[in-house]
């Protein structure tokens, strides 16, 4: 689905970088920036679901599906029942999807390791600390995915597709690379230099990352990520560490892999592996939903309570 077909308006984000002339590029041929470093700039889409619009893919029979927080699913304590199937709901308005209708091979899920599809069990204290937050999802805002209150997708969820705003636009200036997300409007700023600067024990949403060339790809490790942020509405651990690779492959497509380990919340690393297509006519708007999401919480959270009268 091309841009004009959303409602949104369009307002460009200024993220006060210098950005360097693109070169030209050539499929086939992968192109260098005038410093002598691969060139990944422009504009790079998912709007083909069959590349995993899940995170897993759907459990066996008897199994547990998904334990998420509230707002992007059913968070269901260990010790409940599993859920039954509900009747579908009212969804956004179809001019929000970019779904691809000539999928040719559909795959289950985003998860490339382990090879079932499927997120590695999650460890005891991962396990405690979902069934902690289970019960209070609607108690207060807190408790709500950061993706809900419009705050972030975090990392490597930022790059995972959803039904809309699935575009990142990659721009580079010496020693650095920069990523704008369309959803939530997140940039990251990676430095490619050694020595990653001291945090001093900061925590952050997304991390603090370091990135490095190996040949045409672009590695990026993070960590130092606040234990209040989630993947795909798993609340992770401030343990966190994340491992993103972006591979060219030809000229008008990257390879993107993102290694979760996790320690404290799953009981192996975890791989997912998505493509991604160049697209420099898209036009990225505004994602117009403000830190905090206020008028959603607002209304989920009074309903809550009116339910408890």
């Amino acid at each position: 689905m091309v841009s004009s077909r959303r409602f949104k308006q369009c307002v460009m984000t200024c993220i006060g970088v210098a950005v360097v002339a693109v070169p030209l590029h050539v499929s086939g041929q992968q192109q260098t920036t005038p410093w002598g470093d691969p060139d990944l700039q422009g504009i790079w889409t998912n709007f083909d679901l069959g590349e995993g619009f899940s995170l897993e893919a759907p459990p066996p029979p008897g199994v547990r599906g998904a334990r998420l927080l509230g707002g992007t699913g059913t968070c269901v304590p260990s010790s409940a029942p599993l859920p039954q199937a509900e009747a579908a709901g009212i969804g956004p308005p179809e001019h929000w999807f970019e779904t691809s209708t000539d999928v040719q091979s559909v795959r289950a899920s985003l998860i490339a390791e382990p090879a079932n599809g499927r997120l590695p069990p999650l460890t005891e204290e991962g396990t405690a600390r979902i069934d902690g937050i289970c019960p209070k999802v609607m108690d207060s805002y807190v408790y709500m995915d950061p993706w809900v209150r419009c705050i972030t997708r975090g990392v490597p969820g930022s790059t995972f597709p959803s039904l809309y705003n699935n575009a990142y636009q990659i721009l580079q200036v010496p020693g650095y690379v920069i990523i704008r997300y369309e959803m939530i409007h997140d940039v990251r700023v990676i430095p490619l230099h050694e020595g990653r600067a001291s945090q001093a024990g900061l925590r952050h949403w997304m991390g603090n990352s370091q990135g490095r060339w190996e040949g045409d790809t672009l590695v990026v490790e993070t960590r130092d990520f606040t234990a209040k942020s989630a993947i795909r509405g798993y609340a992770h651990s401030d343990q966190l560490t994340v491992t993103e690779r972006f591979t060219p492959v030809g000229g008008n497509a990257l390879d993107y892999e993102a290694v979760v380990n996790d320690p404290a919340t799953w009981v192996t690393p975890w791989t997912a592996a998505i493509g991604l297509t160049r697209n420099d006519e898209y036009t990225m708007y505004e994602y117009a939903c403000h830190e905090g999401n206020s008028t959603a919480i607002i209304n989920m959270l009074s309903g809550a309570r009116s339910e408890e009268r």
